[in-house]
């Protein structure tokens, strides 16, 4: 883990000694910003994307009075930045889980209080391999657009209901000129995609 990895909280507790930022204060491969209300933490998001130095973990307190509440905060991180990683913070039931990850689709957590600083700790490491598996793939897109001429770029087969692929000649050099592992089934060219792309990429290889 680099010791570059951009964390975020958003809570309404003001005692330094018991906010999310004091579990990290020992480790060193973290850097953490902090919010105490939803507008401020829906433009440090903003910023910190425009900036090209996007948050990897967002902490966001369910209930901070005044504005915005935390699933509204978190829906609004979620549309700038659709891969950051979002924890939930909740003592309280004004949302059910179901209700939570039914708004925010994908890369969420909801974290219940009081919990066990070791716990936090082991999420968020987990949280931060996944965000950046993540990264690697976008780069890995980007490369291969870059890389391959367009008619190339959607050449291929596919059987979905036995999910069998067989990539293009033209697209099996690029990815082996990426070090990318063969791609053995339909499922394995998925996951390579960010979950939001998956309908889009569905169609695109049924309509090519």
């Amino acid at each position: 883990m680099s010791p570059a990895h951009h964390l975020f909280a958003v809570e309404e507790d003001s005692d330094p000694n018991n906010t999310l930022q004091a579990y990290f204060d020992k480790e060193t491969n973290f850097s953490f910003d902090r919010a105490s209300q939803g507008e401020e933490a829906v433009e440090a998001v903003r910023q910190a994307t425009a900036l090209s130095a996007p948050y990897a973990v967002a902490f966001i307190d369910i209930r901070m009075p005044p504005g915005i509440d935390g699933l509204q905060t978190a829906t609004q991180i979620r549309e700038i930045d659709p891969n950051i990683q979002i924890f939930i913070i909740t003592a309280f039931s004004d949302y059910s889980v179901e209700q939570i990850q039914h708004q925010l689709s994908h890369h969420v957590v909801v974290l219940n209080k009081p919990f066990y600083p070791s716990d936090l700790l082991q999420f968020t490491a987990n949280a931060i391999h996944a965000w950046e598996r993540t990264q690697e793939i976008e780069r890995l897109k980007l490369k291969l657009s870059q890389s391959l001429p367009m008619e190339h770029q959607l050449s291929w087969e596919a059987n979905l209901l036995n999910d069998q692929f067989t990539p293009s000649k033209a697209l099996e050099k690029e990815l082996a000129k990426l070090n990318a592992p063969k791609l053995s089934s339909f499922s394995d060219f998925l996951i390579r995609f960010h979950p939001v792309e998956w309908a889009t990429m569905n169609r695109l290889i049924q309509s090519g």
